[in-house]
């Protein structure tokens, strides 16, 4: 359990938007992505570039990659130099 968890970083909510670009992803979970980004965005919010964390208590196995979205996802892909206009539109 304890590697299980030594990989939990990689669904830390600033690394969701990067499963925008997967083919692997069905346009419904893109949707749900995308709208859950729009609800959280606050320009406010600044990338924490000292290392990504995720929330341990969360059940991972009834989550959908939609629930892991917050304020500091849009800044993560904004540092990728993505323009986030998409999302304010």
């Amino acid at each position: 359990m304890t590697k299980f968890e030594n990989h939990l970083w990689y669904v830390a909510p600033e690394l969701v938007p990067l499963s925008l670009f997967s083919s692997s992803l069905s346009m419904h979970m893109k949707g749900n992505i995308f709208n859950r980004m729009r609800q959280t965005y606050d320009p406010e919010v600044q990338l924490n570039v000292r290392g990504l964390k995720t929330d341990k208590s969360r059940d991972l196995s009834t989550s959908q990659l939609s629930d892991l979205v917050n304020s500091s996802s849009v800044p993560a892909l904004y540092s990728l130099g993505a323009d986030n206009d998409f999302i304010l539109s």
